[in-house]
């Protein structure tokens, strides 16, 4: 089997045009921040509630937010773009080139936010936002030369609906809990280089399932917990943590996702520490692990496709 995968070795480097999808945003494609005053400051929010998107990052920081309702939208203008050398093979075919993935230029990432104080103890909130925004859109195909046609690239995006509560438990701690309702699509197109079933093929385990299907979605219930202390007046710290939150399968993409579909959102972590000075100056950190390696369709390289593995199967490979 290794011999025959040899002839699609220029076609599988070609998967790796996927990737700044991932690679090249600041977090992956999951947001930096909740809320403009948060990615204002870099992201940071753990110790640090501003608005009523907190929720999104440490839902116990609702308890020092009161009544206040948060309307936002990022204006997002990426530049995306792959290179590919030493590609090219005996038959002259090749991924080789400078490739340009920006054809759709601008995105607009809505989010927004209410929080309400029920009483000196209790606060509840909702929270709407997204991550995405990062497509690709390959307008000179990288794999034409292998038989593929049209524009080449993939969109992602995910929607978070998340319903808080937080509680006061003392006069300077407080915890939260949020639960998230997820749905996210997905979609592929411009891989008929992969679909392909004569040799040195196949390449997938479905390939009618692994390009040019349209939107597919899927959905997922997962919650954050959250922490938030003032041990001295005007300094806070907190942290939070996200479980992997399973998705419903891509049942459209599972000739080209491993695990005949499988796209999970990875478990997320972290915690902050910030200052606030007299009203004027405020001084705040955080530290955050996404754990992209737990999820197949994220963390698993390509080599499992030379190694023999099919696209799309349990061990197929993944984006790296």
């Amino acid at each position: 089997m290794r011999t025959e995968l040899r002839g699609v070795a220029s076609v599988s480097a070609g998967l790796m045009l996927l990737a700044p999808l991932w690679a090249n945003a600041t977090n992956g494609y999951i947001a930096h921040g909740y809320g403009a005053l948060s990615k204002s400051m870099a992201g940071v929010a753990y110790a640090l509630p501003q608005d009523a998107l907190a929720s999104a990052s440490n839902p116990a920081g609702l308890s020092l937010l009161g009544d206040r309702l948060d309307l936002g939208i990022d204006w997002l203008s990426p530049k995306r773009s792959a290179s590919i050398e030493g590609n090219r093979q005996i038959t002259l075919q090749s991924a080789d080139g400078e490739w340009r993935g920006d054809r759709i230029a601008q995105f607009y990432v809505p989010e927004g936010g209410y929080v309400h104080s029920l009483n000196e103890a209790w606060s509840a909130g909702l929270a709407v936002y997204a991550n995405g925004g990062l497509n690709t859109d390959y307008q000179q195909n990288p794999y034409a030369g292998f038989g593929s046609t049209g524009n080449a690239g993939i969109d992602l995006a995910q929607v978070f609906v998340s319903p808080a509560v937080a509680w006061r438990v003392g006069a300077r701690t407080s915890v939260g809990l949020a639960v998230n309702l997820v749905y996210q699509h997905f979609k592929a197109y411009g891989l008929d280089a992969f679909s392909g079933t004569a040799f040195p093929g196949p390449y997938s385990e479905s390939p009618d399932r692994l390009t040019n299907q349209g939107y597919d979605s899927s959905t997922g219930l997962s919650y954050r917990i959250g922490w938030l202390s003032e041990p001295l007046s005007g300094l806070t710290v907190g942290a939070s943590w996200q479980p992997l939150t399973r998705m419903s399968k891509l049942d459209r993409y599972r000739g080209l996702l491993p695990d005949q579909g499988s796209f999970d959102i990875p478990e997320n972590y972290g915690g902050g520490i910030a200052y606030r000075w007299r009203q004027q100056l405020i001084i705040a950190y955080d530290i955050q692990r996404i754990r992209y390696d737990e999820i197949r369709a994220l963390g698993t390289p390509i080599q499992p496709f030379l190694d023999g593995e099919l696209l799309g199967s349990d061990q197929g490979p993944g984006f790296g």
